[in-house]
């Protein structure tokens, strides 16, 4: 597996292939610490429930992960949250 070193030395490279000055990322979940908690206890049992393994790469708190998108040349990003339950959202 690649180090987020790596991860960010392919993307900087890209970048500059492209001319772009970064990344901007639609898929990023920052959510109520309750509601993580059992995003993450989800994919921890995917191969179960999905029949193959979906590891979360950047599990850190909300700071660690800024700053890694930040490592990754991340310019911006969304805070992705679905209420997906009835008064979820309130």
């Amino acid at each position: 597996m690649a180090s987020l070193n790596d991860d960010a030395n392919y993307i900087r490279n890209l970048c500059t292939q492209l001319d772009i000055p970064g990344l901007t990322d639609i898929h990023t979940h920052f959510m109520p610490h309750n509601v993580l908690r059992k995003v993450w206890a989800y994919f921890e049992q995917a191969e179960d429930v999905l029949g193959y393994d979906w590891p979360i790469i950047y599990r850190t708190d909300e700071a660690e992960r800024i700053d890694t998108l930040r490592t990754l040349g991340v310019k911006q990003f969304t805070s992705l949250l679905y209420p997906h339950k009835p008064d979820m959202a309130a």
